[in-house]
């Protein structure tokens, strides 16, 4: 239960989208206290118990879109003629797919 998600929902409109979106649910992880506590330090002590109501109640959602609505990232690898160093460069390519899916 800490760590994985308690529950799945696939979403399907057609008139928006012709494939499912996918949404992940999860619940309290002890992850979550952990992080506050390297955040706030020795003063965490002070706010263990408010947090602990606060993420006991939270919930945290993720949803990942089918490829054909989603951006993606172009690669490119290019190399310095005069030093030799190879780089990659990353370049987000927007879909104008995904906003609709993101918005309905």
């Amino acid at each position: 239960m800490h760590t994985l998600a308690q529950a799945f929902l696939e979403i399907l409109d057609p008139q928006v989208c012709d494939q499912t979106v996918h949404l992940q649910i999860y619940t309290y992880n002890e992850l979550y206290s952990l992080a506050l506590k390297k955040l706030f330090g020795p003063a965490f002590r002070l706010l263990k118990l408010p947090a602990r109501m606060l993420l006991d109640r939270q919930l945290l959602i993720q949803g990942y879109l089918p490829s054909a609505y989603s951006s993606s990232i172009r690669t490119v690898l290019s190399k310095d003629p005069k030093s030799g160093v190879t780089t990659l460069h990353l370049t987000p390519v927007s879909n104008e797919r995904t906003e609709p899916v993101l918005r309905k």
